[in-house]
């Protein structure tokens, strides 16, 4: 009885040496004393050889990234590097805007098409990212840059959205921006703004006629045909799922590619967000209210809206949305953006929708403000 009484304190003090101790080791860290994991700062300098674009006679490669010394003489607070190269005969090329995550480099100017004729010789052209992106908009480091070109090979310009992507685990945007769908006589997004600048959004527009040919848009400022034509909206700041009609959306006179003189409607439109600009907010459409929503006339085409705001502001402007539902589903969508709402005009302060249909029964409207400011 002894000897097994002794076997199994044996046992009992060698399983408890295998036990784990609640008291640490002389230098191991408790979880709670364990720092968390810092992520690397940007690089300094990054090399690659990364193609971007291989399209419409061009082929854009990235070559890496270098953040600049402390002396240089030039505003930079990266320098992107590329090399772009002609894989076709007679080929223009331009790069028309930059964003670097989102955010717009430079003017925010309704877009003017430049090109210049690409010869065989490789370019090695370098982008320089300003420091408004840092002093302005907050971002430390820049994750992605994403550059609006132009190819030109015939009579029409060919625009195009190129990503640049210079952290892999990074992921960083101006706002968030969803497509809904075309809604006749406008398109539709829905828009999250989480900085706290006003904000100009971006988009780049092309179109199909019901033949499913490619259309093209005549460039007032370039005085040349684009593939595609630039629109925009605004949405202040802080707004979650707001929805937005376009500006300078319609009215453009669309022409088959192939017949660049005569007229054709389109039957297919494609939106896709390009960048943003942002502002110092100035924005007081929360103190605008719409009432009195409804059709000028029986069979008039035109919906109107009363814009009220305190009287605190003589004039203003204002940005609205239009969403016409008819038997609950959405029909018509448009938006209005009168510069100068005026108290003191009976007539002046308004909005005007487009909403035509060949049937208004049992419609109803929303008006949504996206944005608002004084007029002084």
């Amino acid at each position: 009885m002894k000897r097994i009484m002794l076997s199994l304190l044996a046992l009992f003090l060698l399983l408890c040496t295998g036990c784990s101790s609640s008291k640490p080791e002389e230098g191991e860290k408790t979880p709670e004393e364990t720092p968390e994991e810092v992520k690397p700062e940007q690089e300094t300098k990054v090399e690659t050889e990364e193609v971007v674009y291989d399209d419409n006679g061009v082929r854009i490669t990235y070559l890496g990234y270098e953040i600049p010394g402390e002396d240089v003489e030039y505003d930079s607070m990266l320098d992107i590097h590329l090399r772009i190269e002609k894989t076709a005969d007679s080929v223009s090329f331009g790069i028309v805007r930059m964003a670097a995550d989102g955010w717009l480099t430079g003017s925010d100017d309704l877009i003017t098409i430049r090109t210049g004729e690409l010869t065989s010789e490789p370019l090695d052209r370098t982008l320089k990212i300003p420091s408004l992106i840092r002093d302005f908009y907050g971002t430390e480091t820049v994750s992605s840059a994403d550059l609006l070109i132009a190819v030109k090979q015939g009579e029409v310009n060919v625009l195009d959205k190129v990503h640049i992507p210079l952290s892999s685990d990074q992921n960083k945007s101006a706002v968030s921006s969803v497509t809904k769908g075309y809604y006749d006589p406008n398109m539709l997004v829905e828009l999250n703004n989480p900085s706290d600048k006003l904000v100009r959004a971006f988009y780049l527009v092309k179109a199909k006629d019901d033949t499913g040919r490619k259309l093209c848009d005549f460039n007032l400022m370039s005085g040349e045909y684009a593939d595609a034509r630039i629109a925009y909206t605004y949405v202040r700041p802080g707004a979650s799922s707001m929805p937005a009609a376009l500006l300078e959306f319609k009215y453009n006179f669309w022409a088959p590619e192939d017949d660049l003189n005569n007229y054709a409607d389109p039957s297919e439109y494609t939106v896709e967000f390009l960048y943003a600009s942002g502002y110092q907010n100035n924005d007081i459409s929360e103190q605008v209210t719409v009432t009195d929503i409804a059709r000028e006339g029986g069979n008039d085409s035109k919906v109107s809206a009363s814009v009220e705001w305190p009287d605190s502001y003589a004039k203003i402007a204002a940005l609205g949305t239009l969403l016409r539902y008819q038997n609950g589903e959405l029909k018509s969508v448009d938006a209005d953006f009168p510069n100068n709402l005026d108290k003191s005009d009976e007539y002046n302060d308004i909005f005007y929708f487009d909403a035509y249909d060949s049937d208004y029964s049992n419609e109803t409207y929303e008006v949504i403000v996206n944005y608002a400011y004084e007029v002084k």
